[in-house]
């Protein structure tokens, strides 16, 4: 048997898991952006 759902907690709750996909999309841009400026910062020393 199925349990009728809230719309509104659905969205919520798709809205949290979006959210979290974006700060780790997010995270993981700064950590390449932070590794590059690693590197020339060895290369010019």
């Amino acid at each position: 048997m199925t349990k009728p759902f809230d719309p509104w907690v659905l969205r919520a709750k798709v809205s949290v898991f979006l959210d979290l996909y974006r700060k780790g999309r997010e995270v993981e841009r700064l950590r390449a952006e932070i590794q590059d400026l690693k590197r020339r910062v060895e290369k010019g020393t």
